[in-house]
C-alpha cells in the first residue's frame, strides 16, 4: 500500500517501464517528458476485514479505483485493554464470519438486498421456467425470450427503481410469498404497500418530468399484477383501472419510446393483456395501427418472436366481432338488405383471410420447430365429473416441451377458435338474410347480376343463395376442435414447469371457450361445469381475478358480467 516503507511511491507509468519516478504530482516529469499520459499514484486496494476489525467508511479514490474501503482495528474496551489483539494473516481469515457483512459500508442497503431478495424468490416460485427454444423472426432464427420473466429480470438490474415501481412490486411480490407460505402478516404487509406504491404512482404520473417514465409503465403493470393475484375488492374493477392507466400512458410515450429495455419488455406485456380485453370488451385500441405493430422492433427486428408475430394476428379479432355486429343490427331492422349482403360477404372474404395468415403462421412455426409442438398423453388430473359411466371429460391431454411453445399453441388455438366460430355465426346470419329474401319474394326483388361485375349473381339480392359459399367443412366442428385442444392444453400449465403464472396463463382462453360455448349447435353443459371447475382451482391456487372473471358472459359478441 501506499505509505508503507519498502513498496514503491512511482506512477502507473514509471512502475510498468522500471524507471526511477520523481513523484512530482500531479503528473511525473518522465511521463512528461516521454510525451506520456501520467495515470496518477493511486493503487487499487483490498481489504479482508475479519471480526477483529470494523469498516469506518468508504472514501473516494480519483483513479479508475472507484472507492475504497477503510478499516482499523476494533477499538479497546472501557478496561482500557485491547478487546482482541491483532490476529495473524491466517487467523483473520479463519475467523472471518457472515455478520461481519452488514457494517461493511454504509452505501450497502440492507433494504435493498431485502427487496432484490423477494423479487428472486418471486420469479422463482412464480415466472414459468424454461429452456429457451429456436424461434423465427422474418428469416432468421432467434433463441426466443421469454417474455414473463424478461421484464423482471431488467428491473432487478436498474441502478435504481422510482418508490411506486419497487413499492407496487414489492406489493406483488409480499402477497404472493404470503398466499404461498400460508403467512397472513405478508399478504397484510403487501395492502400497505400496495397503497404507498398506489400514491407514488400517482405522485410521478402529475408530475410533468416523470409522468412517462418507464417505471411508471411498469409499476402500472405490477399493480396489475397485484389485482390478478389477490383481487382485494372481489372484482375486476381495479385491475382494469390498472390497465386502463397503463395503456394510456404507452400511447403518450409513442411506439419509439418502446424499442429496447424495460420500456419493450413491459409493452409485450401489455400487448398480451391488450388483446384478451380487445376480444371481450369488441373494441379496437392503437395497437392495431402499423406503427405499433412495426417501429418497436425496428432496432432488433430479429427479436421479434412468433407470439410477437401471433398477436399481430390477434389484434385484429374484435374487428370481426364488429363486422358482424353490425350485420346483425342491419337484418334486424330489416332495412337496405342489399348493403347487408355486401355487409356479409365481406365479413366472410376477411374470415378467410385471417384464416389463411393464421394457417401461414402455423406452417411456419412448424417447418423451425426441432420436433413435435405437441404431442398426446392420458389425463392425470382428477375432475368432480368424473365417473365409470361417463369418463372423463378430457380422457387426453396435451404436453408441450417447454413453456413458450405451450404459450404459442394455447394462444393459436384461441384465434383459430374465435376465426371459425365467426364464419359459422356469419354464415347463420347469412342464412337468416336468405330466408328473409324467400318470405318477402324474390321475384319482387331487383335483379343486379350485371351490376356486380365478376361476383355475378352472389351480390344479388334475387339469385343470392347459400349455395353459393364455399362449403364451412370442419369450421363447423370448432366447438369439439379448437376449444377442445384449448381444454386439453390447461392440465400442461397447471401441472408442468409454468409455476403460479402457468394457470394464469389459461385464463383467457377458458372464459373465451366458455363465452363461446353458449352459441355452441349442441349441449355443452358438462364442458362449461369442468371449465368452472379449473377456474376454481385456479382461483385456489392465486388467481384472484379468476373468481369475479367467472361471472362473465357473452351478448352479442361482447362479455358482461353477471350480477
Amino acid at each position: 500500500m501506499v505509505g508503507v516503507p519498502g513498496r514503491s511511491k512511482a506512477c502507473h507509468i514509471c512502475r510498468q517501464r522500471k524507471m526511477r519516478c520523481d513523484g512530482e504530482v500531479p503528473s511525473c516529469r518522465n511521463c512528461l517528458k516521454s510525451g506520456r499520459v501520467c495515470t496518477g499514484y493511486q493503487r487499487k486496494h483490498a481489504f479482508i476485514l475479519s471480526d477483529h476489525m470494523v469498516a469506518t467508511g468508504a472514501v473516494p479514490d480519483e483513479s479508475d479505483s472507484g472507492k475504497v474501503m477503510v478499516s482499523r482495528w476494533r477499538a479497546a474496551d472501557q478496561g482500557g485493554k485491547s478487546h482482541v489483539s491483532p490476529p495473524s494473516s491466517r487467523a483473520g481469515r479463519a475467523g472471518f464470519q457472515a455478520r461481519s457483512l452488514s457494517p461493511l459500508s454504509p452505501e450497502m442497503s440492507v433494504r435493498n438486498i431485502f427487496r432484490d431478495r423477494m423479487f428472486a424468490l418471486f420469479a422463482e416460485y412464480n415466472l414459468p421456467t424454461t429452456e429457451p427454444f429456436p424461434m423465427w423472426a422474418g428469416d432468421t432464427l432467434i433463441k426466443s425470450l421469454n417474455e414473463r420473466g424478461d421484464w423482471m429480470a431488467r428491473i432487478m438490474n436498474l441502478p435504481e427503481l422510482t418508490p411506486s415501481l419497487e413499492d407496487s412490486l414489492l406489493a406483488a411480490c409480499t402477497a404472493r410469498l404470503g398466499r404461498q407460505m400460508n403467512q397472513p402478516q405478508l399478504v397484510r404487509e403487501s395492502h400497505r404497500l400496495y397503497a404507498k406504491g398506489l400514491a407514488a404512482m400517482r405522485r410521478d404520473v402529475n408530475r410533468r418530468s416523470t409522468e412517462a417514465s418507464e417505471q411508471n409503465l411498469a409499476a402500472c403493470l405490477a399493480l396489475m399484477i397485484y389485482e390478478i393475484t389477490e383481487c382485494p375488492n372481489d372484482s375486476p374493477d381495479g385491475y382494469m383501472v390498472h390497465y386502463q392507466g397503463a395503456m394510456e400512458l404507452l400511447r403518450i410515450r409513442g411506439p419509439v419510446a418502446h424499442q429496447t429495455g424495460l420500456a419493450h419488455s413491459v409493452f409485450q406485456l401489455l400487448r398480451l393483456h391488450a388483446v384478451f380485453q380487445n376480444i371481450i370488451w369488441c373494441q379496437t385500441s392503437f395497437l392495431v395501427d402499423t406503427v405499433w405493430r412495426d417501429i418497436p422492433w425496428a432496432t432488433h427486428p430479429e427479436t421479434k418472436t412468433p407470439f410477437d408475430f401471433l398477436l399481430d394476428i390477434s389484434l385484429d379479432l374484435p374487428n370481426l366481432n364488429i363486422r358482424r355486429q353490425a350485420l346483425e343490427k342491419q337484418l334486424a331492422a330489416k332495412k337496405d338488405f342489399r348493403r347487408a349482403l355486401l355487409d356479409g360477404l365481406e365479413n366472410v372474404r376477411e374470415g378467410q383471410r385471417m384464416e389463411a395468415v393464421l394457417e401461414a403462421w402455423y406452417d411456419r412455426l412448424k417447418a423451425v420447430a426441432p420436433g413435435a409442438l405437441y404431442h398426446a398423453e392420458l389425463s392425470q388430473v382428477a375432475s368432480l365429473l368424473d365417473s365409470s359411466e361417463t369418463g372423463k371429460v378430457f380422457p387426453v391431454v396435451f404436453r408441450f416441451p417447454n413453456f413458450i411453445v405451450g404459450q404459442n399453441m394455447l394462444y393459436y388455438w384461441i384465434v383459430l377458435m374465435c376465426i371459425q366460430a365467426h364464419m359459422c355465426f356469419t354464415y347463420a346470419t347469412l342464412g337468416e338474410l336468405s330466408d328473409t329474401l324467400d318470405s318477402v319474394g324474390r321475384a319482387n326483388l331487383v335483379c343486379t347480376c350485371d351490376e356486380a361485375g365478376s361476383e355475378g349473381s352472389r351480390t344479388c339480392l334475387r339469385h343470392f343463395g347459400m349455395e353459393m359459399l364455399p362449403p364451412l367443412g370442419h369450421r363447423q366442428e370448432w366447438t369439439t376442435g379448437a376449444a377442445y385442444h384449448i381444454c386439453q392444453s390447461i392440465e400442461y400449465f397447471m401441472v408442468y414447469h409454468a409455476n403460479a403464472f402457468g394457470p394464469a396463463s389459461m385464463i383467457p382462453g377458458l372464459l373465451l371457450v366458455k363465452a363461446y360455448w353458449l352459441f355452441a349447435p349442441r349441449d355443452m353443459s358438462r364442458e362449461m361445469t369442468w371449465v368452472n371447475e379449473m377456474m376454481c382451482r385456479v382461483r385456489a391456487g392465486g388467481g384472484g381475478i379468476a373468481g369475479p372473471l367467472m361471472r362473465l358472459r357473452m351478448e352479442g359478441g361482447t362479455v358482461t358480467m353477471v350480477d
